[in-house]
């Protein structure tokens, strides 16, 4: 069944996407760029993420690197579509998102 969706033929089955639970991994880097005379110096920075009011992330980074009055912090989260799914349904339906 997989195969003709991929491929783009019918399929006999009805596919529920409710079924599909994918791991999704987002990495991405914050620059912050500093213009004081003092050295940022901090070693961890906690953070989250919120769809439409619900949590998909709370995570600590300890990855920050200082260099040439820059501070550049690496994020990098896995989460479950499932965990996504019920905040994207609910902000379409309701035409609306947080």
């Amino acid at each position: 069944m997989i195969e003709d969706l991929l491929a783009g033929r019918k399929t006999e089955r009805i596919v529920d996407p409710a079924q599909f639970d994918l791991t999704l991994t987002v990495s991405f880097d914050i620059e912050l760029k500093n213009d004081t005379r003092a050295r940022l110096a901090f070693t961890g920075l906690d953070y989250g993420l919120d769809v439409n009011g619900g949590r998909l992330v709370a995570e600590r980074t300890t990855d920050i690197r200082n260099a040439s009055g820059r501070t550049l912090l690496h994020l990098s989260n896995t989460f479950s579509s499932k965990a996504l799914s019920g905040a994207v349904l609910e902000a379409l339906s309701s035409r609306k998102g947080e």
